[in-house]
């Protein structure tokens, strides 16, 4: 099931309550939120930077393959949030996705800004997405993106990001507010900053993770002024715009 919710960094006063452990969580751990101390990547092996074949919008297999199911496999971390005995249903996804909020401590004016403070940005397609760890109130999972474009860091085949995935309080589909989710076939641009998982990335912040739609990046309609400048870009007018920034 793959479904997208994109809304103001502003939310409601009732979200950024439901949302205040979260951003704890992730603050401290998976770094969404917060400016941590400068993370040394592993060196990357050398490769072209041009669109692999199959590239121009549409997955090898030209269909989306079913990604695993990580709340399924991981019954027993959500019987350690409460729901050992769930009433029936209480793990049906039709009861729809949690929504939750975190709080992006950085925010950025320019391209030239959120350039600077990633320590890759890439535009590609997803290929795989395995389940990945789960990390306070987040399920992650792990998107990897086959590089067509390298816009910031050192150029590579393949970039690895944790993704907001699914709530292990409840076992259900997690959608945060102003995060895209991603699945295999999907094209995307993104801006990252290394986790502190070895081998893995994660966003910089909100305003720096897009869809890409037929070569443009697609307007999602989110207010944030950055956002908007980004959103409606070619391709090509992206990577000439981080381009400059270096």
């Amino acid at each position: 099931m793959k479904t997208d919710r994109v809304s103001s960094k502003r939310v409601s006063s009732a979200w950024v309550t439901a949302g205040v452990a979260a951003a704890v969580v992730v603050a401290s751990a998976v770094g969404v939120a917060t400016l941590m101390g400068s993370q040394t990547e592993p060196a990357a092996p050398e490769v072209s930077d041009v669109a692999p074949s199959g590239a121009s919008g549409t997955s090898a297999t030209s269909e989306r393959a079913a990604a695993p199911s990580c709340i399924d496999r991981n019954s027993d971390v959500i019987a350690e949030y409460g729901l050992a005995e769930p009433a029936p249903g209480e793990l049906d996804p039709s009861l729809g996705p949690v929504h939750r909020s975190v709080d992006d401590f950085t925010s950025f004016a320019s391209i030239e800004e959120l350039s600077a403070a990633s320590t890759r940005a890439v535009v590609g397609q997803v290929v795989e997405a395995p389940c990945g760890r789960v990390v306070g109130l987040f399920g992650l999972r792990n998107v990897v993106v086959q590089v067509e474009h390298t816009l910031v860091g050192p150029k590579t085949s393949r970039v690895t990001f944790e993704q907001f995935d699914w709530d292990p309080s409840t076992g259900r589909p997690l959608l945060v507010v102003g995060y895209p989710k991603f699945e295999v076939g999907d094209r995307l641009a993104i801006f990252l900053r290394a986790s502190d998982a070895p081998g893995l990335h994660r966003y910089v912040n909100d305003q720096g993770v897009f869809r890409v739609v037929d070569g443009r990046i697609a307007d999602t309609r989110r207010p944030d002024p950055l956002v908007r400048e980004i959103e409606g870009l070619t391709v090509a007018e992206l990577r000439t715009r981080t381009a400059d920034a270096r």
